[in-house]
């Protein structure tokens, strides 16, 4: 599975699931596949792709949960440009927290983040990362 930062200030993991408590979202069945509604935010910057008429913007989505993410046996994110940067950090340093849904990550063994430059900018253990991925050994793949 593999999860990529859109072009929106935000992870595409949080789409729906803003808002929302972990606790309950590990409580109730939505936090598997679900339908959902786009918020406006995401119509308009889906428009581009329908020859930029919001019109013709699907309203609703098949969306995968966090509880669905969280079972594959390894995630991969991936994140370029420095409008990304502030999600990164917070994904990956911050707390995790229902106001940041893609910082559940951080409960997952086996997650693999490709940022740029760009959107490594605001990781203030930028350099640990760096250094770590250099030593890491061969046989543990990706």
């Amino acid at each position: 599975m593999s999860l990529r930062i859109n072009n929106l200030s935000e992870a595409d993991i949080q789409h729906r699931e803003s808002f929302k408590s972990f606790v309950l979202r590990h409580a109730e069945s939505w936090h598997r596949e679900h339908l959902g509604r786009l918020f406006e935010v995401w119509e308009k910057a889906n428009a581009r792709f329908f020859g930029d008429d919001i019109d013709k913007v699907p309203r609703h989505v098949l969306t995968q949960g966090i509880g669905t993410i969280l079972e594959a046996r390894h995630l991969v994110l991936l994140a370029w440009g420095a409008g990304k940067a502030s999600a990164i950090a917070r994904a990956v340093e911050g707390p995790v927290a229902a106001m940041v849904p893609a910082s559940a990550l951080q409960l997952h063994p086996h997650v693999t983040i490709v940022v740029d430059e760009d959107a490594a900018g605001e990781l203030t253990l930028a350099d640990y990362y760096r250094a770590t991925w250099a030593a890491k050994p061969e046989w543990q793949g990706l």
